[in-house]
């Protein structure tokens, strides 16, 4: 295998899609964290900016990337689709088969099935008992939310470590 060459980062000075990249932000007030003003010397709440548009994190614990590269182009699609329609910390998925298929120009139903058979043997979901098309996602290799706040007794802390910001 080819070594990975050397990268100056001070050579890669502008992004060429930086130029029309526009972030919607809201600033939200913590209003149980305080920082004191320097002029007025008063505790005034922290404001933090959180971006507007939505995302879902990939989480990439050890042996998460070559699951995905190991998966067939059906079911890299599917996993795709996944990414992108998982809804805000909801650990479960209704799969519209019709919509998926149309959108994705597949025409064969057996294609989906084995797309989502493979994801479900290599545990990206599983099927829930309750309700037809309707899977159970893997949180450990993705999630559109906050985990912390979804599954709390899940959570090990660590070693704590500070952060300087410059």
């Amino acid at each position: 295998m080819k070594k990975r060459q050397e990268i100056d980062q001070t050579k890669l000075i502008n992004n060429p899609f930086a130029s029309k990249l526009c972030i919607e932000a809201t600033a939200v007030v913590e209003s149980k964290m305080f920082v004191r003003d320097e002029k007025t010397g008063e505790d005034i709440p922290v404001e933090r900016l959180v971006e507007k548009a939505k995302s879902t994190r990939i989480y990439q614990s050890a042996g998460c990337k070559d699951r995905v590269y190991n998966l067939s182009a059906a079911a890299k699609s599917l996993y795709l689709y996944l990414l992108y329609n998982v809804e805000v910390n909801k650990d479960w998925i209704y799969l519209n088969r019709e919509w998926y298929m149309k959108k994705n120009t597949i025409k064969s139903i057996n294609t989906y099935k084995e797309a989502m058979k493979e994801l479900c043997r290599y545990e990206f979901m599983t099927p829930t008992a309750e309700y037809k098309d309707v899977f159970w996602i893997n949180p450990q290799l993705f999630f559109n939310g906050n985990r912390i706040r979804k599954y709390p007794k899940r959570v090990v802390v660590g070693e704590s470590k500070w952060v300087k910001n410059d």
